[in-house]
């Protein structure tokens, strides 16, 4: 014969059925994001190499993300943040959405505007990448990307 289990008591189904009912925690800053990052301008080849560092600031803001930044050959770093997006594997920067693409690389579409050359020309995706082998593979990650945005675009326009 089964021994039944004895019921929970009232208290801890009063708090298990509360916390179904609160919205859920936003989400944090994935620890795929933090770290050292290499960014490549794609299409620019004069453009030289974005060095960011993220991080989540102290005290821990777990939706919130901080970035140093310079450019390759710059000693000077410059601050930033950002948010997480809800989906958790994008943030948001201003206009600008940094988007994961795999655990080693993430892009922002126009993240290199022409304010850096006089206002003249477009703006250009840049691919960033973990230090290392994985630097070899932005321009393959991004065209990747690209074209699978491509695809969804003529979708879209086809329906």
């Amino acid at each position: 014969m089964k021994k039944k289990r004895p019921a929970p008591p009232a208290s801890t189904l009063s708090q298990v059925k509360k916390q179904k009912r609160q919205a859920p925690p936003p989400p944090a800053v994935s620890s795929v994001f933090a770290g050292s990052w290499i960014g490549e301008t794609q299409g620019f080849d004069d453009s030289p190499a974005h060095l960011w560092e993220i991080s989540i600031p102290y005290p821990p803001y777990p939706q919130m993300l901080q970035v140093l930044n310079c450019w390759e050959g710059e000693n000077s770093m410059r601050h930033f943040s950002g948010m997480m997006e809800p989906d958790g594997c994008s943030f948001k920067i201003g206009r600008f959405t940094g988007v994961l693409v795999d655990r080693e690389h993430f892009w922002i579409p126009g993240w290199d505007t022409n304010d850096i050359r006089n206002d003249e020309g477009p703006d250009y995706d840049v691919v960033f990448s973990r230090p290392g082998l994985a630097e070899l593979s932005a321009r393959e990650v991004w065209l990747k990307v690209k074209d699978s945005v491509e695809e969804s675009e003529r979708t879209i326009d086809d329906d």
